[in-house]
């Protein structure tokens, strides 16, 4: 019989010999295990995750980045440090949305929410911010907030 418990594995056979090993060190090929606890877990090659997964803080990424095959979906405010290409993989400004097929359609404001869309521009002396607004096909812009 074994138990492992810790650091250490626990032997007992039937003869009633009994052998604690200290296992603190141990390198495995292969491992199956219902749940594992660990302060800190280093896996340097792929991870596999047949579900969800749960990362209670923050997520640090290399250089990689984050590649989906499904909807990335953000909660809260989000930070980009960098330009964000929608559509392109190379922008050339800070936002850029390109579609390389078929005109590029951008949405502002939702359809029933009774709420319309507001573009807010930063003068280009820097001194305030220019607010434009659509209604019924007339673009109106001015100094008043649309907000």
């Amino acid at each position: 019989m074994v138990q492992v418990v810790g650091k250490h594995a626990y032997v007992a056979d039937a003869t009633g010999g009994f052998l604690i090993l200290d296992i603190s060190g141990i390198e495995t090929p292969s491992l199956y295990a219902g749940s594992i606890q660990a302060n800190d877990l280093t896996i340097t090659e792929n991870v596999d995750v047949a579900n969800n997964l749960y990362i209670r803080n923050g997520l640090n990424v290399g250089p990689s980045g984050i590649f989906t095959d499904g909807r990335l979906s953000i909660g809260g405010v989000s930070y980009f440090g960098a330009k964000v290409g929608i559509g392109t993989t190379t922008p050339s400004s800070s936002l850029e949305v390109a579609n390389g097929t078929t005109t590029t359609t951008i949405t502002i404001g939702s359809a029933g929410s009774g709420k319309g869309g507001c573009l807010k521009i930063r003068d280009t002396d820097d001194g305030g911010w220019t607010y434009c607004s659509v209604l019924d096909g007339t673009l109106t812009c001015g100094t008043a907030s649309c907000e």
